[in-house]
């Protein structure tokens, strides 16, 4: 069972802006067949990162071989889009399953990027998961969202290339993801 979709937005209501710090967003999402607290705790763990999250070659920190916590910091390289990209995580929020009867997890963090050709950029990843309510169905929804603001995220060649570059990181991401929690 996979399904999928992906579409971009933008703050102002999907239309361009000239303001160069304008919020972009890309979605996209999967459903898998897997218990949802097994889908969060393996998304939550930086350490796993590399195995499936947007080109992830290295992820260090002092504290990321568990799901981490709000405030908990890690960085990540990632080589995807012909870039290299370099960020700084902070764990924001989080919500955790608590209890067989909860059917929605969330994991947000805030990410300062350096790429390769030397532009910063700020990445809030939320990274929702739904599950059905009926406790035997097994199956979660797995929705990634990356907002990004600053440099190089126009409405021009430059700012389109990126945000393709990031859906396409984005669907990756979710096939991989698939590939290693799916029961």
């Amino acid at each position: 069972m996979a399904a999928g979709y992906i579409y971009l937005m933008s703050k102002k209501g999907g239309k361009d802006t000239k303001d160069p710090n304008a919020l972009r967003s890309v979605i996209a999402s999967k459903t898998i067949r897997t218990k949802l607290g097994r889908a969060y705790d393996y998304i939550s763990t930086p350490d796993f990162r590399t195995e499936w999250h947007m080109g992830a070659v290295e992820v260090a920190g002092p504290a990321i071989d568990h799901s981490a916590v709000t405030g908990e910091l890690f960085s990540e390289e990632m080589k995807f889009g012909g870039s290299t990209w370099h960020v700084d995580w902070t764990v924001l929020e989080r919500q955790f399953p608590t209890s067989a009867s909860t059917h929605f997890a969330e994991f947000v963090l805030e990410g300062k990027v350096r790429r390769g050709d030397g532009r910063e950029q700020r990445w809030v990843e939320s990274i929702r998961i739904k599950g059905d309510k009926n406790q035997e169905a097994q199956a979660v929804l797995v929705e990634m969202e990356v907002a990004v603001s600053g440099e190089g995220i126009r409405a021009d060649e430059d700012g389109k290339m990126l945000r393709r570059s990031i859906s396409r990181g984005l669907k990756d991401s979710l096939k991989l993801l698939r590939q290693r929690i799916a029961d």
